[in-house]
C-alpha cells in the first residue's frame, strides 16, 4: 500500500513538470518578449544580408531618447549618433557584425539630450541551416555611469601621482638648496673666523646672516618653495631691522614685478645684506636717518632679461668721526661679488664716494615673465 501511494506522488510531480516544460516551450516567444521589453539593456537584431536593424528593444527609446522607427528606417541614424572621437570603434563593430565575428566592444553615442552614453556593446552571428550568416543579435547596455566611476578614479590617481611626484621634486629641491645653503654657510664660517679679532665680533657677524637664511627659508616656504615676488623680497628681507630701529630712515623701493626662482632669491638677499654690511655696522644705529633708495628696472634683451638693481644712500648727516669702515667692510665687499658673480651669474659695481654710497648689482633672470608696469612704494 504504501510502496503505491508513493509511485502516484512521484507520476503526480512528473505530470507537473512536464505540463509546465510543455507551458514555458509554448509560450517561449511570449516570455522572452517580456523579458527584453522590461529590462535596461537594450536588446537588437541586425539583417545582414540586407544590412539593415530589424528589431531594436524598448530600451532604445529610453537611452537615445529617439523613437524607434529611426533606425529600423535608416541605420545610418544610429551610426550619426556615435561620439566623433569613437567612429573608427564603431567601424570596426559594424565590420566585424558583416563578418560573423563576435563583439564585445565600448563606444559612446550622443543621445537626444545632447548627453553622452556610454554603451558597452556584445553580439554573437546567427546562422541559418546550410550555414548561412543570416543575422546578429546583440545587447547593448548602458555603462555611463561606470565609466564615470572609472574616469574620476583614474584622475584621482593621476591627481595624487602628479602631487607624489611635485613633493619627490620639491624634497628634492629643498633638500639641494639646504646643501647649497650649508656649504655656503661653511664658506661664511670661514671667512669671518679669519677676519675676527674677537669671539663676541665673530658671533655678531655670522648671527645677522644666519637670521637672514632663516626668513629666506620661511619666506620660500610660504609659497611652497615657488616663485616669489623681488618686491616683497626688499620690504620684507632685504632692510636689515636694527636700519629700522630710529624710525629715522625712509625707505623706497620703486621698479616693476619681477617673480623670481628660489635659487636665486638667497644669493640676492645676502649680497644685499653684505652691500648693507660694507658701510652700515660703521654708523651708530641712532644716527641712521635719511633716505635710503632701492630702484631696480630689467633690461631686456633678444637672448635674456637682466635684472639691475640701485643702492644709493646718502650719508652726509653724519659726522665725520662717526662714519669709518668697520672690520668687515672688506669682506662684505667679497661676499657681495661672490654672490652676485658666482652665484646669479652677473656683476656689480659697489662706489663709497664721499658720504655717497651707489651700488649696482646686476644679473639675469631665470623667467621671462615680467610685468611691465612699475610699482613705487616707500615705508618708515
Amino acid at each position: 500500500m504504501p510502496s503505491d501511494a508513493g509511485q502516484e506522488i512521484t507520476s503526480i510531480e512528473h505530470d507537473d513538470v512536464s505540463k509546465l516544460t510543455s507551458d514555458v516551450l509554448a509560450n517561449k516567444n511570449k516570455y522572452f518578449e517580456m523579458l527584453i521589453e522590461n529590462i535596461d539593456d537594450l536588446f537588437w537584431v541586425f539583417d545582414v544580408i540586407n544590412q539593415r536593424s530589424v528589431y531594436v528593444s524598448p530600451a532604445y527609446q529610453k537611452i537615445t531618447g529617439y523613437d524607434s522607427s529611426t533606425i529600423l528606417d535608416d541605420f545610418n541614424k544610429f551610426r550619426n549618433m556615435v561620439h566623433p572621437h569613437d567612429i573608427d570603434i564603431f567601424q570596426q563593430l559594424y565590420a566585424d557584425v558583416r563578418n560573423a565575428e563576435p563583439t564585445d566592444i565600448n563606444y559612446r553615442i550622443i543621445n537626444a539630450r545632447g548627453d553622452i552614453v556610454w554603451f558597452r556593446c556584445r553580439s554573437t552571428p546567427i546562422f541559418n541551416d546550410d550555414g548561412t550568416h543570416t543575422f546578429t543579435v546583440g545587447v547593448c547596455r548602458d555603462i555611463t555611469e561606470r565609466m564615470g566611476s572609472e574616469q574620476s578614479l583614474r584622475e584621482s590617481k593621476e591627481h595624487y601621482q602628479r602631487l607624489a611626484n611635485s613633493n619627490r621634486q620639491l624634497v628634492m629641491e629643498v633638500n639641494h638648496r639646504v646643501r647649497n645653503n650649508l656649504a655656503g654657510l661653511l664658506s661664511l664660517l670661514k671667512l669671518t673666523s679669519q677676519r675676527s679679532k674677537t669671539v663676541d665680533g665673530f658671533a655678531n657677524a655670522m648671527q645677522r646672516r644666519i637670521q637672514v637664511m632663516s626668513m629666506v627659508h620661511d619666506a620660500l616656504a610660504q609659497t611652497g618653495w615657488g616663485d616669489i615676488d623681488f618686491r616683497d623680497l626688499l620690504r620684507g628681507l632685504a632692510v636689515p631691522r636694527d636700519y629700522m630701529i630710529s624710525r629715522k630712515l625712509n625707505v623706497v623701493i620703486d621698479g616693476p614685478a619681477v617673480m623670481l626662482k628660489p635659487r636665486q632669491v638667497m644669493p640676492l638677499i645676502l649680497a644685499l645684506l653684505e652691500v648693507y654690511n660694507i658701510e652700515g655696522q660703521a654708523i651708530p644705529i641712532h644716527r641712521v636717518k635719511g633716505t635710503l633708495k632701492l630702484i631696480w628696472e630689467v633690461l631686456r634683451e633678444p637672448d635674456r632679461h637682466t635684472l639691475r638693481l640701485t643702492w644709493r644712500q646718502n650719508f652726509s648727516h653724519i659726522k665725520d668721526g662717526e662714519r669709518g669702515r668697520h672690520d668687515y667692510a672688506k669682506l662684505a665687499e667679497e661676499l657681495v661679488r661672490g654672490f652676485v658673480e658666482y652665484e646669479l651669474g652677473g656683476k656689480c659695481e659697489l662706489f663709497v664716494n664721499g658720504n655717497i654710497n651707489h651700488h649696482i648689482l646686476e644679473f639675469p633672470l631665470e623667467i621671462e615673465t615680467v610685468d611691465p608696469g612699475t610699482f613705487a612704494g616707500s615705508f618708515i
